[in-house]
């Protein structure tokens, strides 16, 4: 009964069940949850109650000489709906109780608090050398999932910097959702067993695996390595092909990347500002002139950017490869001679913008494109 509860409370957090219906759905488990305390009963008010089981619109409950009457306001000419007080009785889940259940059932230590009525800090604990934040949320959609799990870093992130989200049965179905929270290091984990609240967080925390191929620097790009900062060390191949869904095609060490064409546009604009000047930053007042972020939505655009590598960094944060070098600056964090392209290619791509990219790219490159 108690997935069922949680279920109907992802759609309605603030559901409150009568007693008739639990006691229809599994008297004995209605009994047990009651005496877990899991379950908590709610005084009727007498004096401003409605009754909604089994009706259409809620009735309006009334006593008059001294026997309780539900009454249709909207239908005037209903006949009321004799009811007794026991009827009027309603239970709701006390969210404290299951989630101090859920921590005891994982593990956790450190504070529980109501985030928001849909989501509760359930605790934390270590998984696999990381500190992992537990938030039991109750979301029905992608769009509520987006509107409150991708603030959890601004709100926790100085506590810990890996989020566990457990949902009675929500899972993530936008892949761009997905990928955004996952380069968060947010991880919706739906309860797979009725009844059963121990989260397997096993497959959740394994490393990447490092890439078969990483070039040997030379001691001079070391030296640039630890004089510009770069992150990467990952070689990038921009291959000038688009795929069956029309994305461009770049592989990162031995792992293939799709991009968008407004994203790439941006990515081939950095590549440029990386081969014109090693440090690579290239000004956002400059990017927004030229068109490749807009005034009102650069964030949006720099972070679809990200989402793309998400899966091919080794484990390195897309902050940390499309990086914010300075105030005001974007740049791809590697070495230029790591760089290379198919120009033949990507001067045949459908879109002239690249062309003009390519052309410029050519110009300034540091080494010649293969």
């Amino acid at each position: 009964m108690i997935d069922w509860i949680l279920h109907e409370l992802e759609k309605q957090p603030t559901r409150l069940f009568y007693e008739k219906e639990l006691q229809t759905q599994d008297a004995q488990e209605f009994a047990r949850l009651r005496e877990d305390r899991l379950l908590e009963y709610v005084q009727p008010d007498e004096t401003s109650e409605a009754y909604g089981l089994n009706q259409r619109m809620p009735l309006t409950v009334a006593r008059i000489g001294g026997q309780l009457w539900g009454m249709d306001e909207d239908e005037p000419e209903a006949d009321p709906v004799a009811l007794e007080r026991s009827d009027l009785g309603k239970y709701k889940l006390s969210l404290e109780r299951f989630v101090d259940k859920l921590r005891e059932a994982n593990g956790l230590s450190g504070a529980r608090f109501q985030l928001d009525r849909r989501l509760v800090l359930a605790g934390e604990k270590a998984v696999s050398g990381r500190r992992v934040a537990f938030v039991f949320a109750l979301l029905d959609s992608d769009r509520r999932a987006e509107s409150l799990l991708l603030s959890l870093p601004a709100r926790l992130g100085r506590l810990v910097d890996t989020f566990v989200v457990v949902t009675p049965s929500y899972v993530v179905g936008s892949a761009s959702l997905g990928s955004q929270l996952e380069a968060l290091r947010i991880y919706v984990v739906p309860l797979s067993t009725p009844g059963e609240l121990t989260v397997d967080t096993s497959a959740l925390f394994k490393e990447a695996p490092v890439p078969i191929a990483i070039p040997k620097l030379t001691v001079e790009q070391e030296h640039d390595y630890q004089l510009y900062g770069y992150k990467c060390r990952l070689a990038i191949h921009i291959t000038g092909e688009v795929t069956k869904a029309g994305n461009n095609l770049v592989f990162i060490g031995d792992t293939p990347v799709e991009i968008g064409d407004v994203p790439f546009l941006l990515f081939l604009r950095l590549v440029i500002g990386l081969c014109q000047d090693k440090l690579g930053a290239v000004s956002k007042v400059e990017l927004k002139s030229e068109g490749y972020l807009s005034e009102d939505g650069e964030f949006q655009s720099i972070g679809r950017l990200r989402e793309c590598f998400v899966r091919a960094l080794g484990g390195l944060d897309p902050k940390d490869f499309i990086e914010t070098y300075r105030p005001k600056t974007l740049r791809v964090s590697i070495h230029p001679d790591l760089v290379t392209w198919d120009e033949e290619k990507l001067l045949a791509h459908d879109d002239s913008r690249v062309h003009e990219l390519v052309k410029r790219l050519a110009q300034v490159a540091y080494k010649h494109p293969t």
